[in-house]
């Protein structure tokens, strides 16, 4: 698009990069590395200590930055990850516009939900709570919202887990966009009622109101199917649900696969179910609307920001009882088993939004919504 940009990141990113970057036409990208001293890397082992490291390689990085900034001029600064407000950039200290996000982080499981998750996970989403309230207690990050030219915010949620005065600075914007490779050409509505979940097996992503909704469904429609593909922590307490609602003969376990194995699976879905408690962002959203294949979802947090009108269910959860919303999640399937007529016109709805949404118009807006807001030094 014509910017000129220089992108830090970690050491261990550059043998990928520079293999990618030999692939592509020149680019106006220059990429410089950093890392943390080798011995700190022990604290990231298996994630333990991922945040610290974070942290402490933010802090390094500045320094870089600074260097970098003293030798050419730049217009602004971008922080990109990690996309949550939790965690401070130190950016703001090269005295030139700083760019946040898109950040996530506001999102959290309806209370009517929440209620009956395992205990681990009723644990880490107070856990998230709390680092919330403290979060927005740090000078560091308080800072780091106060030197802020321009905060884009995944989900309304997270905008309104922020501090009144720094809302005015706040741009609705998802962080992610459609590849154009990945694209179809033309719809294809499968003649049998497959349902797809692509994730990882995480209670939190809903997936048990999917098999409760599917329970409900299979009482008006007996063929319908649902495949999840992915692996995770909870496939144990998903299973016994499975087994608890006579539902799982009706249940195929494909788990992990490649990328364009899973686009397959996509293509032969009537829809994908992500009725995520909360999730800021959602990939494979995007992934299965760019395939022409619907979504129902519950209208909340990334998916519900993402889904467009007419290209799936958004299932509302504000006030409602539990047994309401599973209903209307099997209503949703149903109607899409049902009518193909329907099942053909969100399809299409479907696949002309993520013609609208790809990277370059993603980014694009994101830039064209800042642009207003301050003049490059």
């Amino acid at each position: 698009m014509g910017h000129e940009v220089t992108v830090l990141t970690r050491a261990n990113n550059q043998e990928t990069i520079v293999a990618a970057m030999q692939r592509l036409e020149p680019l106006p990208l220059t990429f410089v590395y950093f890392d943390l001293p080798h011995w700190m890397k022990w604290w990231k082992s298996g994630g333990r200590g991922v945040h610290l490291y974070y942290q402490l390689w933010q802090m390094g990085v500045c320094g870089v930055a600074r260097r970098l900034a003293a030798a050419r001029t730049f217009d602004i600064a971008h922080h990109l990850t990690f996309t949550t407000f939790r965690q401070p950039s130190y950016l703001g200290r090269l005295g030139i516009p700083l760019i946040i996000g898109p950040l996530g982080g506001g999102e959290f499981a309806p209370s009517t939900l929440e209620r009956e998750l395992p205990l681990h996970a009723r644990i880490l989403e107070f856990s998230r709570w709390m680092g919330n309230r403290l979060a927005l207690r740090s000078p560091a990050v308080r800072t780091m919202l106060k030197s802020a030219t321009v905060i884009l915010c995944k989900t309304q949620e997270t905008l309104l887990a922020l501090p009144a005065p720094f809302r005015s600075k706040c741009v609705m914007q998802v962080e992610i966009g459609v590849e154009r490779a990945w694209l179809a050409d033309k719809i294809t509505v499968p003649q049998s009622p497959q349902l797809l979940y692509a994730g990882r097996l995480l209670c939190l992503k809903g997936i048990h109101l999917s098999m409760d909704a599917l329970a409900v469904a299979l009482r008006h429609r007996n063929d319908i199917r649902l495949t999840i593909v992915g692996s995770g922590p909870d496939k144990a307490w998903l299973v016994r649900r499975a087994h608890q609602l006579d539902i799982f003969q009706a249940i195929t376990w494909r788990g992990w696969m490649p990328r364009e194995k899973l686009r397959e699976e996509y293509r032969k879905a009537l829809a994908l179910i992500m009725p995520s408690l909360h999730d800021s962002s959602g990939n494979v959203i995007y992934e299965s609307l760019a395939l022409g294949t619907p979504v129902i979802c519950l209208h909340t947090g990334g998916p519900g920001a993402i889904v467009p009108e007419g290209g799936g269910f958004r299932i509302a959860v504000d006030g409602r009882s539990r047994h309401d919303i599973v209903e209307d999640l099997a209503s949703a399937i149903l109607a899409l088993a049902n009518d193909r007529h329907l099942a053909e016109q969100m399809s299409e709805n479907a696949l002309a939004y993520a013609r609208q949404n790809e990277w370059k118009s993603i980014v694009g807006r994101a830039y064209n919504a800042v642009q207003s807001t301050f003049k490059p030094v």
